[in-house]
Order: structure tokens, then C-alpha cells, then sequence
């Protein structure tokens, strides 16, 4: 016999009209091992994979949990679910800098795995910069100069 699934299941074997029966219960398969593989760097407005290899095989990888936090709050990402294995990131605008911190888990236990990936050196040129400061200027008023960056 051989289980395909978490659950229970009643089997019942018959010979020569005698028969037994007994209820057997399948435990879910814990995660061994998990190991994230992601770039260490990412460049803006570029696509990459991040995938999560289990160990043992069986494992039901629809148990992962994922959470992505940016350590930044001027660095802003999407995540795009490919499988219960595999997302894929993009770092869309950065101000500072900064690192996305990935964290993935097994729902049934206690096993987490994280990795880091890092805005990758180099800037993001501006599309648009906008000055706002009065018309008029004397010696003696000191005033602001407002600078709007997209």
C-alpha cells in the first residue's frame, strides 16, 4: 500500500468470506530542508526568479509560506506568484537603496528559510524634476525651494 495523500482511510481485506478492517491515518510530510535560491543583487525594472528547493520530494509545497519585506521604505518591489515554489521580483523604484528580505516557511512546522536581495549599485534616472519657489526674491527673505523628482 502505498499513500498518496495526507488523510485517513479505511482498508479491508477479505478471504474466503473472513474479513479485517482497519483505519489508517497519512501525516502530512514535514519539510526536511528548504533553501532559497535568489540573485544577490537586482537591478531596477528587471525581472528575475526566486525559487524554493524541498527536501524530501514528497513534500506538499503548497505548505510554503512566503513574505517579502523591504528593509526601506522608499524601496518598493512586486511579486508575481509563479508556483507554490517560485515568485517572481522587481524592484521598481528605489530612493536609498536597500535590501528585500525574503522569508519562506513550512506551514506545519517550525523550518523558515531567508535571503536577501540588494538594489543593485546605480541609479534610476529621473524622469521628471520639477522646481516650485516664489517669483520674487529679496536680499533680506529667506525662502524654500521645493524640488519634486519622479
Amino acid at each position: 500500500m502505498t499513500a498518496v495523500a495526507a488523510g485517513e482511510v479505511t482498508v479491508t481485506a477479505e478471504v474466503a468470506g473472513q474479513n479485517a478492517t482497519c483505519r489508517v491515518k497519512v501525516a502530512e510530510v514535514m519539510a526536511e530542508s528548504l533553501v532559497i535560491n535568489a540573485p544577490k543583487t537586482l537591478e531596477v525594472d528587471v525581472t528575475r526568479s526566486v525559487t524554493v528547493t524541498t527536501k524530501p520530494a514528497s513534500f506538499n509545497k503548497e505548505n510554503l509560506v512566503w513574505e517579502f519585506t523591504a528593509n526601506d521604505e522608499t524601496l518598493r518591489f512586486e511579486t508575481t506568484k509563479v508556483s507554490a515554489s517560485e515568485y517572481e521580483v522587481k524592484f521598481t523604484t528605489f530612493v536609498k537603496g536597500g535590501k528585500l528580505l525574503i522569508k519562506v516557511s513550512d506551514s506545519n512546522s517550525a523550518l523558515t528559510q531567508t535571503a536577501e536581495i540588494e538594489v543593485a549599485k546605480g541609479g534610476v534616472p529621473a524622469a521628471n524634476i520639477e522646481l516650485s519657489f516664489p517669483d520674487q526674491l529679496t536680499e533680506t527673505i529667506w525662502t524654500s525651494v521645493k524640488a519634486t523628482v519622479e
